[in-house]
């Protein structure tokens, strides 16, 4: 994210944690894997946060980002917060809801 820009969404992937993996491959991912998400919202990729939980240190692949991003965005609904929640999970035993 750009510093003075607004942030529009936050894409989360599970399963694997592109945050720990060290070098230039796990940043460009992380930017290529916001720019998919970006195009699929029809906004720039600087105002895509992206947040990975997970197994740490192995590549994540872009084609479940490519078939999934626009079906996720289909599916937007304000009221599919427990939907997130939901999707989410890795090691939770429960979903993760704020009253």
């Amino acid at each position: 994210m750009v510093r003075g820009t607004v942030s529009r969404a936050q894409w989360p992937s599970t399963r694997v944690s592109q945050m720990r993996l060290p070098g230039i491959k796990g940043l460009q991912t992380a930017r290529q894997s916001s720019g998919i998400v970006a195009d699929a919202l029809g906004c720039p990729a600087q105002e895509v946060l992206v947040a990975s939980t997970g197994v740490i240190g192995q590549h994540l692949q872009m084609e479940p980002f490519e078939s999934g991003a626009p079906l996720a965005v289909s599916a937007l609904s304000p009221a599919g917060g427990a939907d997130a929640a939901r999707a989410i999970m890795t090691t939770d035993t429960k979903p993760k809801n704020s009253p």
